[in-house]
């Protein structure tokens, strides 16, 4: 499936639609119930188990797994394709940046619950962790869909990156850190990000 200018467009046009359209919703709070009600939820779902699983997996959407596996993949690449290696950094390492700053415009506190899981005291919106999954899976979806000689790995990609960034996802509103409208926000400015940078290498 290659890569096409128009449906990039359209993709980061939408997305970036959707971002807005939500980031204005929460400011006039239409998601409160919806939000508390899927923190609730989760909130009852936790186990001992389950909160092992959920804080292994939420570390995999840190910024420092995030950056380690950048660097792994654009070393392996570098001979390969200086452009993916590159863009691969780029789209990544910015990635961050932005959504520090949106967190900082928006501006929105964590959940809070009487026995939290995690204490973070960092903003809430956009979810860093969702967004850096999407950035980075996204990313590797269409580089290895480029590179890979292998159908079966073009092919495999594709569940496996959707998968990872669902469970880093799901880990973040199962730790009681982020709202469900967090998460959202965090996947739907990477998907933006992704195509954002990908129109403007191929410029």
């Amino acid at each position: 499936m290659p890569e096409t200018g128009r449906l990039r467009t359209v993709v980061l046009f939408a997305s970036t639609t959707a971002f807005i359209l939500l980031g204005i919703s929460i400011r006039l709070h239409a998601f409160v119930d919806l939000d508390r009600a899927a923190l609730h939820w989760f909130e009852s779902q936790r186990t001992a188990t389950r909160t092992v699983i959920a804080l292994a997996v939420t570390t995999l959407g840190s910024d420092v797994v995030t950056l380690g596996i950048v660097g792994i993949v654009a070393m392996s690449i570098r001979k390969l394709s200086r452009y993916w290696m590159n863009r691969l950094l780029v789209t990544v390492s910015s990635g961050l940046v932005l959504n520090e700053i949106l967190k900082f415009i928006f501006y929105r506190k964590r959940p809070e619950f009487s026995h939290p899981l995690l204490h973070l005291y960092t903003n809430s919106f956009p979810s860093g962790h969702a967004q850096a999954a999407t950035v980075l899976y996204g990313t590797l979806i269409i580089l290895t869909i480029s590179l890979a000689e292998s159908r079966v790995l073009r092919i495999a990609v594709i569940p496996f990156g959707i998968i990872m960034i669902f469970l880093i996802s799901v880990s973040r509103l199962y730790l009681g850190v982020h709202y469900l409208s967090d998460v959202i926000g965090g996947v739907l400015e990477g998907i933006a990000w992704v195509n954002a940078v990908g129109i403007f290498f191929d410029r």
